[in-house]
């Protein structure tokens, strides 16, 4: 009786398999698009900003007379001002 039953439950448990597959792989390549979409073009006006911040940033390493805190403090004023 088992083995019966198997026998009829097994296509269409071929075929269930086959579309969950095809929908992991969908659902796999939904989740990945957006991680490729987004905007990774830097403009002049971006790339002059970034340099003026890295240079600022580096000052502030430079300064053998700033503590760690006060480096780290001021490093993030560097962001927020310019």
């Amino acid at each position: 009786m088992n083995s019966t039953c198997w026998l009829y439950a097994k296509p269409s448990l071929i075929q269930i398999m086959r579309k969950l597959a095809i929908l992991m792989m969908f659902l796999f390549t939904v989740s990945i698009i957006p991680a490729f979409a987004q905007n990774t073009h830097l403009d002049e006006e971006d790339e002059t900003i970034r340099a003026k911040i890295i240079e600022c940033e580096d000052k502030i390493s430079n300064d053998v007379s700033l503590t760690v805190a006060s480096k780290t403090v001021q490093k993030r004023n560097c962001s927020s001002e310019i």
